[in-house]
């Protein structure tokens, strides 16, 4: 398993025409990202939070993105976990079986 640099992944997507982490989905979704994502083969594996309002909890969702077409995909439940400790360990367990 390797790590790709957020930097890295956002240029990987962004030059396929992706707009994941524009500023304006970023915003609207009041999203937090990592500084790296973990990489095996074409895959790059993330945790994302988001909160809708600022009332509402942050939430984490696992993320993939395919490296070769800049598609990022959410793996399992969107927001399933309510902590980053939580969906750190579920992506930990991911990567095993990986």
């Amino acid at each position: 398993m390797d790590i790709i640099t957020l930097d890295a992944l956002k240029r990987a997507t962004r030059d396929k025409g992706q707009y994941f982490f524009s500023p304006d989905t970023t915003r609207f979704f009041d999203s937090r990202y990592p500084s790296y994502a973990c990489k095996s083969g074409s895959l790059a594996y993330f945790i994302t939070s988001e909160r809708f309002r600022h009332d509402y909890p942050r939430l984490y969702t696992i993320r993939v993105c395919d490296l070769t077409t800049g598609g990022i995909d959410t793996v399992g439940e969107f927001q399933k976990y309510g902590t980053r400790q939580q969906a750190e360990r579920a992506l930990k367990k991911l990567l095993k079986t990986e």
